[in-house]
């Protein structure tokens, strides 16, 4: 049964996390997109990112997806979302790779948590780029050639100067 105003949106989302059988009906998860960005421009630490589309989303139904003769399994979980975190989660999956991140029913204390943001609300979670993850990233790319201007070479003989060009 979905909330007043709540929609249902059923998205693919990645194996493995909490969608390989952790995740059941009535759980709360967080949606994340994740981008791969390609380009000599990009720069390597900046090739990939990982993100909190929405957060806090009830789950209603998970569906197994199995391709004929491929082998390839993929889940389908259906969401209960408003129709702006619909249209938030439709982009998202345009863009890149969604997987979910199963929220936990109780805090630290085993008090149940709260957050000062509403359930598929956002609150503040910034973006995870590659090299965020992995310093070695930032050795991985050759370092730019420095150049490095001489000093000007002035030979002196008897009472005649000239300039030396050097290379």
């Amino acid at each position: 049964m979905l909330s007043p105003g709540s929609r249902a949106i059923a998205i693919p989302v990645a194996t493995g996390g909490a969608s390989t059988g952790l995740l059941f009906p009535g759980d709360r998860v967080d949606v994340i997109l994740t981008q791969n960005f390609r380009g000599e421009a990009t720069a390597i630490t900046r090739r990939s990112v990982s993100e909190t589309v929405v957060e806090n989303l009830r789950v209603l139904a998970i569906d197994a997806l199995d391709a004929k003769g491929g082998g390839s399994f993929g889940r389908t979980v259906t969401l209960e979302v408003t129709p702006e975190q619909a249209e938030k989660i439709n982009v998202a999956t345009e863009l890149g790779k969604l997987s979910l991140t199963l929220r936990s029913v109780s805090g630290r204390n085993g008090v149940v948590a709260t957050s000062t943001a509403g359930p598929g609300q956002a609150t503040g979670v910034k973006p995870t780029w590659a090299g965020d993850v992995s310093p070695a990233l930032g050795g991985a790319m050759p370092e730019k050639a420095i150049i490095v201007q001489q000093p000007p070479v002035e030979v002196v003989r008897g009472s005649k100067r000239e300039a030396v060009k050097t290379e």
